[in-house]
């Protein structure tokens, strides 16, 4: 049957401090660029406030794979650890999770590819649709390149499969709009002079 085995991508981001929202930004920003739907030079614009004085409007990366997993301290802090009970106790909890969720990914895969075998023989029967479940399957793989084009005889960009809130997604999407012409958002001054406005104080005098 067909293969529905998903690239993996991990970004590793280091910092002294994040903002609300910052790592998914970045993110959704750096899979527009590998799309081909950003030049690369776009981030370093986007930090230029002569260019992006405002925060254009996409859809940030998903949340679920994000992970805060280390935090560096000074190395003069000492700490104090609970009792190795304890650690074997949450070891165990999360083997426990693990091999749920191993689990759960293993039947969902043969799920997909029996989706997928039995798609691509219904659409081989009728004419004009085996391209379009071909191409399916090797986005699926990890095998398709998403910056060809229809010309040379792939998807376009509005028809590709693409990766919705962090997750491979083959719905249709539709012209990508490059962030320079898109809406933006209010600027932090903005946003709390617009707090400000609505919210009425007052004093009681005696």
């Amino acid at each position: 049957g067909a293969s529905v085995q998903m690239p993996m991508y991990v970004f590793d981001v280091r910092g002294s401090a994040f903002l609300y929202h910052q790592v998914r930004c970045i993110v959704a920003v750096l899979f527009m660029v590998a799309r081909g739907q950003e030049p690369p030079d776009v981030v370093k614009h986007m930090l230029d406030l002569t260019r992006f004085p405002r925060k254009p409007i996409y859809k940030m990366a998903a949340e679920e794979p994000l992970v805060l997993f280390k935090c560096g301290f000074d190395e003069s802090l000492q700490w104090r650890r609970g009792e190795p009970l304890g650690r074997w106790t949450l070891f165990n909890h999360i083997a426990k999770l693990r091999s749920q969720s191993a689990l759960r990914t293993a039947s969902l895969q043969l799920a997909a590819e029996e989706c997928l075998a039995s798609a691509k023989g219904c659409f081989a029967a009728q004419d004009g649709h085996t391209m379009e479940c071909d191409l399916m399957v090797s986005n699926w793989s990890g095998t398709l390149d998403p910056r060809s084009s229809r010309s040379s005889g792939v998807i376009s960009e509005s028809e590709e499969p693409r990766h919705r809130d962090g997750f491979l997604d083959i719905t249709k999407s539709s012209t990508h709009v490059p962030l320079a012409n898109r809406p933006t958002e209010d600027t932090y001054e903005e946003r709390i002079k617009r707090i400000r406005s609505k919210t009425s104080i007052r004093v009681n005098i005696s």
